[in-house]
């Protein structure tokens, strides 16, 4: 009996790795997105604490030169959170674009899968009955031998 051959087979391989490709591509996006998630918690972070040496500082008297430094700083780490934040924004987008992507590629992968099993099936299903014919038909030879002998 001749193995099951899938024509296919190369573009299922080469599906099986588009869809790894995709994977790889949402865990990158996934990294990306966390980094600048602790990025913007370091931010504001570093801002309350920033904040917090200005208002002690302003208690027991500090110069205009060293607030406006102080508050420049503030500002500035304010821009950095803004900033981050825009970035975070872009880069979900680019996780859900990913993630979209590698669902329709797993879909593709598991398409070309179940065809594969579906013609297999067929295939040894078409096999099974040809044997089946080829018993049935030596039994009635062997019949018509022992009915003439």
């Amino acid at each position: 009996m001749k193995r099951f051959r899938f024509r296919q087979e190369a573009a299922l391989k080469y599906r099986a790795h588009l869809e790894h490709l995709a994977k790889l591509e949402v865990a990158k996006a996934q990294a990306d997105l966390a980094r600048s998630e602790k990025q913007i918690v370091i931010y504001k972070q570093n801002y309350a604490e920033s904040a917090r040496h200005l208002a002690k500082r302003a208690q027991s008297g500090i110069g205009a030169y060293d607030y406006h430094m102080h508050a420049a700083y503030l500002l500035g780490i304010e821009s950095h959170i803004q900033s981050e934040t825009q970035n975070r924004q872009q880069l979900f987008n680019t996780l859900r674009k990913r993630q979209q992507e590698l669902a329709q590629k797993m879909i593709d992968k598991k398409a070309l899968e179940k065809l594969k099993e579906r013609r297999k099936a067929e295939y040894y299903q078409m096999v099974r009955q040809t044997e089946q014919k080829e018993l049935d038909d030596l039994t009635a030879i062997k019949q018509a031998g022992r009915m003439a002998g």
